[in-house]
């Protein structure tokens, strides 16, 4: 019977991998050189997602709508300042939207997002004026607007010690990818801990020099965090909230 056994997976190994069968047969050219362009290309080129079927017209709860305006108002005082160059005098906005699952927080972020990419237009402001971050891609994806996860809004692998950027190239870098970003939504901010908002923090303000050589937090942008305080905790460290 183990005999039999043994001979039975010889034949499955057989028929799943013959050793007679030429693997080389049919495979693709590969050039390295080419798919890392190709992947080089795809981490710096975004699409501006929108929904013009958002409104704040069509909200149906008063503390939705408020929230929006809010964040509506806010923004307009922001593109004033940052077209007369004077956005360091504009005091930056600091609002938690909270409320359990199913209330209605991603609804009003998105509208939130979409009355203010219509000032963005109307003001012929570039849309990274207004970035979006979540502590994981998928949080990141139901956000849409372009979310990403924090760690690549701020250029910080999780990988390595974090530490102010020392190489001017990526200095460069980090401002033109964040130096007129004024506006910053961060979702799922239950999971978002001191340490990972210090690190925010520290890269917006590298990110800012040229305008706010001043330790203000954030360089000064103003944050909207949206999250449930009751969902998952803190990656690494205790919640912002």
């Amino acid at each position: 019977q183990a005999s039999g056994h043994t001979v039975r997976r010889d034949i499955l190994q057989e028929g799943v991998n013959p050793t007679d069968f030429d693997y080389s047969v049919r495979t693709l050219p590969h050039n390295l050189h080419v798919w890392a362009k190709q992947w080089a290309s795809i981490n710096e080129t975004t699409s501006q997602y929108e929904d013009a079927k958002l409104s704040k017209d069509t909200l149906g709860d008063d503390y939705q709508k408020l929230f929006v305006n809010i964040m509506v108002k806010h923004t307009e005082k922001l593109l004033q300042a940052y077209n007369n160059e004077a956005l360091a005098s504009v005091t930056p906005l600091r609002i938690f939207l909270i409320g359990t699952a199913g209330t209605g927080k991603t609804t009003t972020v998105q509208t939130a997002l979409q009355e203010n990419y219509r000032l963005l237009r109307a003001w012929k402001v570039p849309a990274h004026f207004v970035r979006c971050g979540a502590p994981t891609g998928c949080a990141a994806f139901n956000m849409k607007f372009n979310a990403t996860t924090i760690h690549r809004l701020i250029r910080y692998s999780p990988f390595r010690t974090f530490d102010d950027l020392k190489d001017q190239k990526l200095i460069d870098a980090l401002e033109e990818h964040l130096g007129k970003t004024t506006l910053l939504f961060l979702d799922e901010v239950s999971m978002i801990g001191r340490r990972l908002m210090g690190c925010i923090h520290r890269r917006f303000h590298q990110g800012k020099p040229s305008r706010f050589a001043h330790n203000e937090f954030l360089g000064n942008a103003s944050c909207a965090c949206i999250g449930d305080p009751a969902q998952c905790e803190a990656i690494g460290g205790r919640t912002v909230l």
